[in-house]
């Protein structure tokens, strides 16, 4: 079955404008100083995908991330009880950084500085020289600053504020009930990564990868392939809190529904392994142990499920393809970049090899195309060109779902944009 889905399961995709505004939006949230520095508080309330459970599988494993936006430092550790914790990076005593690297495993964290040792849960252990202080008989008034930490679909989720507006649970409501669990328990494996910095505003970087309106133009040579409505639908989640939209991807026909041409190269990887961006099989059963999970029409023509997690994350759920994207601003005009693969098939012959790493370059190809236009794109608006942009229906309604829930997050409007 083919077309756009309007009830899936247990829940309701509400698509095109009728769930959002239809007016221009201003670039204000693009380029303005002001708003960046007011915006930083969406990072202080958001729930923030730091990385997967499986990065903490033992006791005394640890991730640490660093926030540049907010100048902050998290650190996520599990426990001998297999409880996750995360707490600022920085040690009661005299406010040194206590992990320095990105990942590893303590029995207990040792500050650099002056040696006060911590339990993994964040609680004082020790202290040297510990006559000198009341903290042996006030253990609880040194303990670590510690953060929300939660998980769903397998990755551990932070939040700044000591009371989140809305619980994890909550923050991911109104997707499909078997994704998570689609996300959490297929054997998933960390293959590669990319990562650059880009002259662009974070959100800049976010609108490229959730809409399909530019792909017939901007990957005319590396897709090879010209997108409708049909082949890029987005379906929107105004309800939820913290999901904004979902890009259905479909394999797009040739005129008269012929086969789409593809080069030899393609060909080949078509029939072999099913992580390639277009495959010769049939993927519309992706998710059998799931139901519902992906592929919500149970389309022969599916590729895969791009969803939008607010305010930073996207996740692009392919046949036995994970694919992970992160944006973290550092200012108005900058940001970082992070795209992380996961496959959950086995190799077992050159075939499968040969597939996957069409599909992984031939990704990366076609993002390669996308950076130079956000770059462009920012330029045009900071140099004042225009003051609002244009957001057509269905196809680019994605863009639109972002800003609404970010001025959501603020308590703003699009009228209280005007004083940026």
């Amino acid at each position: 079955m083919d077309g756009r889905p309007q009830e899936i399961g247990t829940f309701s995709l509400r698509q095109g404008l009728d769930a959002v505004g239809t007016g221009p939006i201003s670039v204000s949230p693009y380029v303005s100083e002001q708003f960046f520095e007011d915006e930083k508080r969406i990072w202080r309330d958001s729930w923030l995908m730091l990385g997967r459970e499986s990065d903490l599988g033992d006791p005394g494993a640890y991730i640490v991330c660093d926030l540049k936006v907010l100048d902050v430092s998290i650190a996520v550790t599990r426990n001998r009880d297999g409880r996750l914790h995360a707490f600022y990076n920085v040690c009661s005593h005299r406010a040194s950084r206590l992990l320095c690297e990105s990942h590893g495993r303590k029995s207990a964290i040792v500050c650099p500085f002056h040696g006060w040792t911590f339990n993994v849960d964040g609680s004082l252990r020790g202290v040297p020289e510990k006559q000198l202080f009341d903290c042996m008989e006030n253990k609880e008034k040194y303990r670590l600053t510690s953060v929300s930490v939660d998980t769903w679909g397998g990755f551990v989720f932070v939040n700044l504020s000591p009371e989140p507006r809305y619980s994890l649970s909550e923050y991911t409501s109104g997707t499909p009930e078997m994704l998570g669990p689609y996300l959490k328990d297929q054997p998933w494996s960390w293959h590669t990564g990319y990562q650059h910095r880009f002259d662009a505003n974070w959100k800049d970087l976010m609108n490229i990868q959730h809409e399909g309106y530019h792909a017939s133009y901007v990957h005319r040579q590396t897709l090879g392939a010209r997108f409708g409505p049909d082949e890029v639908f987005t379906s929107l989640f105004p309800d939820s809190p913290g999901f904004c939209s979902l890009l259905t991807v479909n394999v797009p026909p040739a005129p008269g529904n012929a086969p789409p041409k593809f080069s030899t190269v393609q060909q080949l990887a078509m029939e072999f392994g099913t992580t390639s961006n277009w495959v010769g099989k049939d993927t519309s059963q992706a998710s059998t142990r799931f139901p519902g999970a992906v592929n919500q029409n149970d389309s022969v023509r599916w590729v895969f499920d791009c969803y939008t997690l607010f305010p930073n994350l996207m996740l692009f759920v392919g046949n036995d393809v994970l694919s992970v994207m992160r944006v973290w601003p550092l200012n108005a005009h900058e940001a970082d970049w992070e795209w992380d693969w996961f496959f959950k098939d086995e190799m077992s012959n050159f075939g499968h090899l040969f597939n996957r790493e069409h599909g992984r370059l031939a990704t990366r190809n076609a993002l390669t195309e996308d950076w130079p236009i956000c770059e462009m794109v920012h330029r045009n608006m900071r140099a004042g060109i225009v003051d609002k942009v244009h957001i057509g229906s269905e196809m680019e309604v994605s863009v639109r779902a972002l800003h609404e829930k970010l001025l959501m997050h603020m308590k703003l409007t699009e009228d209280d944009l005007d004083a940026y």
